[in-house]
């Protein structure tokens, strides 16, 4: 497994439209931004683009990933 942590800033001026819009829209930009960057890797590994903005927001592969681990731990 592989996997690439990103926590963009909600109030960037990268990102204030759009998260100003809709709430997450940062994490989702960036984690499909990291899914692209490593297109190459899925071949080999599991790869998981985690981010959460720094307002609060998960991607749903973050939100995914931890549930995983708790169902793991439990």
């Amino acid at each position: 497994m592989a996997w690439d942590v990103t926590i963009p800033n909600t109030f960037a001026d990268s990102h204030i439209d759009a998260t100003s819009a809709q709430a997450g829209s940062a994490t989702n930009n960036e984690a499909n931004s990291k899914t692209a960057k490593y297109a190459d890797l899925t071949a080999t590994h599991n790869f998981m683009p985690l981010a959460t903005e720094t307002a609060g927001s998960w991607n749903q592969q973050t939100v995914d990933a931890i549930e995983d681990i708790s169902v793991t731990i439990e």
